[in-house]
Parts: C-alpha cells; structure tokens; sequence
C-alpha cells in the first residue's frame, strides 16, 4: 500500500500538471504565457515534492531506494519527474531524500538505459 501511495502521489498530484493537455489548456481558456505555465508546473512539482518527501524522510520503510533496498514501482514513478523537474530546473535542495533515492536509482543500469538521451530516436 505505501509503495502505491507514493507512485500514486506522483502520478496523480504531481504529473498530470506538467503534461501537453493541461500546458495547453492553460493557454488557451487562461490566455498563459509558457512562462506562466511552466512556473504553474513548478509550482505543483515542489507542492507534490513536500509531501512525498515528508512519506519518505521519516519513514523506515524507506531504504536505498523508496521502500527498502530495491527498486519498486514508486521509484519507477517517481525517478522521470525527478528527471523532469531538473529540467525545469526546480530546486530540489529541500528534497534530500529524494534527491538521495534519485541519485541510487541511477546508479542502475536499467535506469541509465531509459533514460529519453539513450533512446534510439534521442534529438
């Protein structure tokens, strides 16, 4: 149940605020510029990250990874917004936890190798 509800806090509080429908819907019916709508996302990135460092920094079920010491589907869910969130250069300093557990997470190769760069159709 807590590995659920931590990909869950991502998939569900954090993602869907950063994908193409909502961007352009916030265009079109708010008239936002890209700036506006990337601090918007931001915005929900930090927001979603609080509570999801709150689930993991205090807990001892979390280990190296989100819970314990193998790679679940919480950090499954939770390493591409990571990824994202760099590149929408959030400041993740006060998420050491979860910049902890995103840093393990690429130390495996299954990580490295989907990463988007390594894909064949990588720009």
């Amino acid at each position: 149940a807590r590995i659920r509800a931590i990909a869950l806090a991502v998939a569900c509080e954090v993602h869907p605020v950063g994908g193409g429908r909502a961007q352009r819907q916030l265009a079109t019916v708010f008239k936002a510029t890209p700036e506006q709508g990337s601090e918007w996302m931001c915005h929900f990135i930090r927001t979603g990250f609080g509570a999801i460092e709150r689930m993991l920094a205090d807990a001892q079920e979390t280990g190296r990874f989100c819970h314990g010491d193998r790679a679940t589907l919480a950090d499954a869910f939770l390493i591409p917004q990571v990824y994202n969130a760099e590149l929408a250069k959030v400041d993740l300093t006060p998420f050491p936890t979860i910049q902890r557990i995103y840093a393990e997470c690429n130390q495996l190769d299954a990580v490295t190798r989907a990463r988007p760069e390594q894909q064949p159709d990588a720009v």
